[in-house]
């Protein structure tokens, strides 16, 4: 079932992980607050990472959860990433912190620090409309659905090392996703004539050569073979300097995974169509 909220799974669970920072008495008070009382273990019989995996289980087991706060009402899957947000500074360290920060840009969403009481907030880094994650959620569906077992296996490389911090890698693989998702499109729509074209630019001018066309010249997504228009566009800017650029930082990764989620969503939709 698909999460139905802003939110995907590996932020959903790096955030209750975070909750792990509470003391049993206030992860039961919480319980009680998000009115799972009797669905999570309470008591100090239990680790507090057993209650954590079992509210993450709730929360994405496709089941209608509200919770009521200060906020209004939201999914638990919601609730349990803003209740992360509000842990104690200390535990703004380590790798749930940084997989929790990083998914969270992912999703397109960005904490800001008040000066002057030191908590944190959310804010969304893009308007509504961009959709990321529910275009995350759509784009694996899609790959399996279709059976695209390569490029999804690229595409979960690629958010594992952006949800790790290794900007080069999760860059690396990025590219070869989209390019790897082209090609085999190449495959299922025309596999004769793909069989003896090589892959990547050859490929994406196949799809751009076919009738009716993959890739459009009328929208300018590809001109004329000369290496212009979009995608050898979008190419160029996912990796400036080769397939395994030097330097990177968060903001310029981050934006890579965005239009690459959001490009590979159009593609595979043009597909089923």
């Amino acid at each position: 079932m698909p999460n139905d909220s802003p939110f995907t799974r590996p932020t959903i669970i790096a955030g209750a992980n975070l909750l792990t920072s509470f003391t049993h008495s206030e992860f039961d008070n919480l319980m009680l607050q998000f009115g799972l009382e009797g669905q999570i273990t309470s008591g100090t019989g239990v680790s507090k990472q057993v209650k954590a995996n079992e509210l993450v289980r709730i929360a994405l087991s496709g089941e209608s959860q509200v919770v009521e706060s200060a906020e209004g009402s939201m999914s638990l899957s919601e609730a349990i990433v803003r209740m992360a947000i509000t842990v104690a500074p200390g535990a703004w360290h380590g790798t749930d912190w940084q997989s929790f920060c990083s998914g969270l840009e992912r999703d397109g969403f960005v904490l800001e620090e008040n000066d002057e009481d030191w908590t944190l907030h959310l804010r969304r880094m893009l308007p509504t409309v961009a959709e990321v994650p529910e275009a995350n959620d759509e784009v694996h569906t899609l790959l399996e659905h279709y059976g695209f077992t390569v490029p999804l296996g690229h595409l979960r490389q690629a958010i594992n090392a952006h949800g790790r911090g290794e900007w080069a890698s999760a860059n690396s693989q990025m590219r070869s996703f989209l390019e790897g998702l082209l090609d085999e499109i190449a495959e299922r729509l025309a596999p004769e004539r793909a069989a003896t074209t090589s892959g990547g630019h050859g490929r994406r001018a196949l799809l751009a050569h076919l009738d009716p066309p993959f890739l459009s010249v009328a929208l300018n997504e590809w001109r004329d073979d000369q290496r212009a228009g979009f995608f050898n566009g979008l190419f160029n800017r996912l990796h400036p300097e080769g397939s395994h650029p030097g330097l990177s930082d968060e903001e310029d990764s981050t934006f890579r995974l965005h239009i690459v989620l959001i490009v590979a969503r159009l593609l595979l939709r043009r597909f089923t169509s």
